[in-house]
């Protein structure tokens, strides 16, 4: 009659943030910004039979905790123009996600098991850009930008 896995997953989040900005000049601004994160996850998960409500096994069973840490970062440095009320801007920044459980791990015939754990994913973020007015009343706002993915975590049904 098939099963069903069973989880109870319980996760807990903390975070300090923090910014700070220097005026150099009336025009040329330095800012940065600074986040810690801690998240903490466990999982208690098993696989049971439909018909009977008994395990499928140790293979299904999951009983485990992590503790993810992270410091993320962003610096932004900025120079205005006031002859067109503009500001022309350069930023790098990183950011993460915490790791977790696979809440499917397979079915039990195939020959390598479903990790039941993952890893974090990280980013690290760049861009250029330019705001401000170009012809009387309309402004312009545009942007460069790229970011680069560690570890993509995706989440496929």
């Amino acid at each position: 009659p098939g099963s069903v896995q069973v989880a109870e997953l319980d996760t807990w989040a903390d975070a300090g943030f923090a910014s700070l900005g220097y005026d150099f000049t009336d025009r040329f601004n330095v800012g940065g910004e600074i986040r810690f994160t801690r998240e903490r996850k466990t999982i208690d998960s098993d696989r049971l039979d439909l018909a009977t409500g008994v395990s499928q096994g140790a293979r299904f069973r999951v009983n485990t905790g992590i503790v993810e840490r992270n410091i993320s970062y962003t610096l932004t440095a900025a120079y205005r123009i006031p002859s067109i009320d503009g500001l022309v801007y350069l930023r790098h920044g990183t950011g993460f996600r915490a790791g977790g459980f696979n809440d499917d791990l397979g079915d039990p015939r195939q020959p390598n098991p479903v990790i039941p754990q993952f890893g974090n994913e990280t980013a690290s973020a760049y861009e250029l850009g330019f705001k401000g007015r170009v012809l009387g009343p309309m402004n312009l706002n545009v942007a460069l930008y790229q970011t680069d993915t560690s570890d993509n975590l995706v989440q496929d049904s």
